[in-house]
């Protein structure tokens, strides 16, 4: 309840990839294709040949599909909407992971206080909430890595050679998760064998089926990019790209040197460990917090100190943590993207685990003010989830709506389809509007104005333009606004009132 509460309300907006996740899932919903006519891929081309013609450094935009297979499951049974698709990652984040968190720790501490805990660690952390909410594909690895974990956990305590081939099919189905799973399941791979290792039940049987189940799974991906290799070159071209605001490693790498990347290394690595980002602020990106709480809740700082410290009586479940905390944040170093949690999902993770485990401890202590302390944590941590959740579902959502569509798309959207316009005119680049627009209209069942819409690059080109016809202008655009036979029919505005674009329509 609380992770689909609201979903059509918070976030306010769509972000671009949400829309454009949502089209092609709408089509493979109804076709078993994508916008661009592939049946059922195992990567999804963003492009669609009947939206705006853009053209991007790297090609093809392709995304791995599980986000958008999910939200394609979803829009079988339920109408296109702004809650529909946010489901699928709302029920993973907070449903299935809060689950497999459970069972994880159970399988590692064997302390079902230290399971509820970390699950509820988890369920209540910020980050997760708001990442969670959104339909977009980075909540789609941690199920994968879970699985993984618990397959590990497992197989230490009783090295049965089907968990280790189930181990390798959950990380080969990982794979088709999200982009940082093609470095993630392979290591999580290497981590079974380790793990194994250490605890002297690897055999030559685990590692030959562990291997067979992941290339048995990845084997639809392999010989599809076989076929299609420049989808390939695409996804490395796009990680090669980076955020606005920071270098991706290789940037920094050919700009400044061997100096400049260790630097902006050191940099990007250790904002994921930062306390403020952790604890306090959570992250840079108006979208991703509140701005007044972490991506976890205040007490989980003292609590997964706790934890960590206190699981180094068992070396081998201490490594795990360890490892899995050093290893999360690696890809988006490589990306170069600081304090953006969903890039470092992992750490939701080992921070809950560890952090339940911590409770136990303290539950489990001798003296009565270790006890005391526990139920002290866990009452705040309900206290501070209760104030981020209520802010959650008022001042974020209006003052987060900028960061995801800073074009407040959705009303214009309503705007030109209560006008019955003869045709619709789209700026191009304007901020993705053509997956949204095929979204809005969809969702309206108006697929006919989808299929009177025009795109211009300059007002000139809509001179000829037939009478009660509509033309959305950035309200930017003085110049534009003041076009000969249109007149101003409406004005987009922002939740906060400002004005975003003008819906002008054609007198004669």
């Amino acid at each position: 309840m609380l992770y689909t509460y609201g979903l059509d309300r918070v976030p306010a907006y769509l972000t671009l990839d949400e829309a454009h996740f949502s089209v092609h899932a709408a089509s493979l919903a109804k076709t078993g294709r994508n916008l661009n006519g592939q049946l059922l891929p195992p990567l999804i081309s963003l492009e669609d040949p009947e939206g705006e013609p853009i053209t991007v450094p790297w090609g093809t935009t392709y995304y791995l599909p599980l986000g958008m297979y999910l939200i394609a499951g979803a829009l079988k049974v339920m109408p296109l909407s702004e809650a529909v698709v946010r489901t699928p990652s709302a029920l993973l984040g907070g449903v299935i992971n809060v689950a497999l968190i459970y069972a994880v720790a159970l399988a590692l501490f064997r302390n079902r206080i230290a399971a509820g805990a970390s699950a509820a660690v988890l369920a209540l952390a910020p980050g997760n909430m708001i990442i969670s909410r959104q339909a977009i594909d980075s909540v789609c690895q941690p199920p994968f890595v879970l699985g993984a974990l618990w397959c590990i956990a497992t197989y230490m305590r009783k090295p049965d050679p089907r968990i280790a081939l189930l181990c390798g099919v959950i990380l080969g189905c990982g794979i088709y998760a999200y982009i940082t799973s093609t470095f993630f399941m392979p290591f999580y791979l290497a981590l079974f064998w380790l793990t194994a290792w250490r605890a002297n039940v690897l055999d030559r049987r685990a590692i030959v089926l562990s291997i067979a189940g992941f290339a048995l799974a990845i084997a639809p991906m392999v010989l599809w990019l076989i076929a299609h290799p420049d989808a390939a070159h695409s996804l490395q071209l796009q990680y090669n790209r980076a955020d606005p605001g920071s270098p991706t490693l290789m940037q920094a790498w050919s700009s400044g040197g061997i100096t400049m990347a260790i630097a902006s290394t050191l940099h990007i690595y250790w904002s994921y460990f930062d306390p403020t980002f952790l604890f306090v602020q959570g992250g840079n990106a108006r979208n991703l917090s509140t701005g007044d709480a972490g991506v976890f809740l205040f007490a989980v700082a003292i609590l997964a100190p706790i934890g960590l410290i206190q699981s180094r009586h068992n070396k081998l479940v201490f490594m795990l943590l360890v490892i899995g905390l050093v290893v999360s944040p690696v890809p988006a170093v490589i990306k170069g993207a600081p304090y953006a949690i969903q890039r470092a999902s992992g750490l939701l993770i080992y921070v809950s685990l560890a952090a339940g485990f911590g409770v136990a401890w303290l539950c489990a202590s001798p003296h009565r003010s270790m006890r005391a302390a526990a139920i002290a944590l866990v009452v705040m941590m309900a206290w501070q989830f209760t104030g981020f959740y209520r802010r959650y579902h008022t001042t974020y959502r209006v003052g987060s709506a900028f960061a995801y569509d800073s074009t407040a798309f959705r009303d214009a959207a309503e705007l030109i389809i209560k006008s019955e316009p003869a045709t619709v005119y789209l700026p191009l680049n304007y901020y993705d509007v053509g997956a949204k627009w095929r979204f809005y209209t969809t969702k309206s069942h108006r697929e006919d104005l989808w299929q009177r819409t025009r795109y211009f690059a300059d007002v000139a080109e809509l001179a000829d333009a037939a009478r009660d016809s509509i033309a959305l202008i950035p309200h930017s655009d003085t110049n534009a606004r003041a076009i000969s036979g249109w007149s101003t029919a409406a004005v987009a505005t922002r939740m906060t009132g400002e004005p975003t674009a003008a819906v002008m329509r054609k007198q004669d």
